[in-house]
């Protein structure tokens, strides 16, 4: 069996099972504001960088993208939301970011034509992959050490932390998206790290880079994708999909 498929069917399984104590996910879980703030920040950036359309495009979509975004966090599926950008990504190995992400992607592809809302949803599903790479703990395979204490201070310190400009990297495939995030993450995790001593002036260290990150590869992201919309669907095909 192919190893991707092989990789996506043991996720779902493994959510499948998961499922009767999905309470005891919200243990595990920080709220997903930071998703939400990337976001409705990604906006101004894309205006800002000389890309109205693909901001307004998007913005008309705001409350599916954002169903979605929330969505990828419930019922244990972010079992699946951890990535080690150094392993070896040919053997058979617990299902990761890469594999969640490309699968909700392909999905709202091929959605796009026949139900926009439904598209934008899981757009925004593959979306909440990219930027859960932004945090260290994703992208080093790391549950615990510190993770829902860095993300809940996150959360209550984004806005001190903002992008200047989107990170609209020329690649070809979602994934590339996680690997990038991944790599840059991962990097910092020491600072974010109960284990190795992490403190309030670390957290601020680590979220100079992480913060700006998560907006700005959010801005790149939805560009990416407007691009490969744009050009499955030209423009006048756009106008009659939307009406």
């Amino acid at each position: 069996m192919n190893v991707s498929v092989y990789t996506y069917t043991l996720g779902k399984m493994t959510k499948m099972i998961l499922a009767p104590v999905g309470p005891l996910q919200y243990l595990l879980n920080s709220p997903g504001l930071p998703h939400i703030y990337s976001l409705e920040q990604a906006y101004r950036l894309l205006e800002q960088d000389n890309k109205s359309r693909a901001a307004n495009f998007f913005k008309d979509y705001h409350t599916y993208l954002k169903k979605g975004l929330l969505w990828a966090d419930r019922g244990w599926k972010n079992v699946c939301h951890y990535y080690n950008w150094n392993s070896d990504q040919n053997r058979v190995q617990w299902p990761d970011a890469s594999a969640e992400c490309q699968y909700y992607f392909n999905k709202a592809m091929s959605l796009f034509s026949k139900e926009m809302v439904k598209g934008m949803f899981y757009l925004g599903a593959a979306l909440h992959l990219v930027q859960d790479m932004c945090v260290p703990h994703h992208s080093t395979g790391v549950v615990f050490d510190g993770h829902l204490e860095f993300e809940k201070w996150a959360a209550s310190n984004w806005y001190s932390f903002p992008a200047k400009t989107g990170l609209y990297s020329s690649f070809t495939h979602p994934v590339q998206w996680i690997k990038q995030n991944a790599k840059l993450s991962a990097q910092l995790y020491p600072l974010v790290s109960i284990e190795n001593g992490c403190s309030t002036k670390s957290y601020s260290k680590a979220a100079e880079t992480l913060i700006p990150l998560s907006i700005a590869t959010t801005a790149g992201f939805l560009d990416f994708a407007y691009q490969k919309f744009t050009d499955i669907f030209p423009q006048q095909n756009l106008v009659k999909i939307m009406s």
